[in-house]
């Protein structure tokens, strides 16, 4: 049920309730009966409105927190893989270094404004491009897995990063067992 739909109800509600109660009075039905009618009716409405506004403003209010929660999750995330590809660079496991943070750039977008975010991008830039630098060939799983670090390159405009997800990552040949 939609929430103008609920608000004529209650205000068609009230309408009968003010009705019954105005008939029982016994007013001089020419006079004051039609003022009281009219009254009932225009605060009918204006209660029907406030009620809708209300349930709107709710509504706005719980869109905007889950909006903001899901950019704080995928902020979350950004830093998280970031921290993921420090770690692992600095094991000197590029594999995993590469793979963390293509999937922090994957999850980058340009409305995030919080410095942390902002710092996360910047380092996970500045390591790719440094590893890019480097006569490295990454292996991916799956054309699927290539494809999401070309398109996080492809975000970032950064044309060497773009470079090295075209040319240097590959998909893993699956080999084919013998049956003996």
């Amino acid at each position: 049920m939609n929430k103008s739909t609920f608000a004529i109800i209650i205000s068609i509600i009230a309408i009968f309730i003010a009705g019954v109660a105005a008939s029982s009075l016994e007013f001089d039905f020419q006079n004051s009966s039609f003022t009281i009618g009219a009254l009932t009716l225009l605060v009918t409405l204006l209660v029907g409105w406030q009620i809708y506004n209300t349930i709107g403003i709710e509504e706005k209010i719980h869109n905007e927190v889950e909006k903001e929660a899901d950019k704080a999750s995928k902020i979350a995330m950004l830093v998280t893989f970031a921290q993921l590809g420090r770690t692992a660079d600095n094991k000197k496991n590029i594999a995993n270094a590469i793979s963390s943070l293509f999937n922090a750039l994957a999850i980058w977008e340009k409305e995030m404004d919080s410095p942390l975010a902002k710092e996360a991008y910047n380092y996970c830039i500045d390591k790719l491009t440094e590893i890019s630098k480097q006569d490295v060939i990454f292996e991916v799983e799956s054309a699927e897995e290539k494809d999401i670090y070309i398109k996080a390159a492809l975000k970032t405009e950064v044309r060497p990063l773009i470079d090295f997800t075209t040319n240097r990552i590959v998909v893993k040949s699956k080999g084919v067992k013998k049956d003996s």
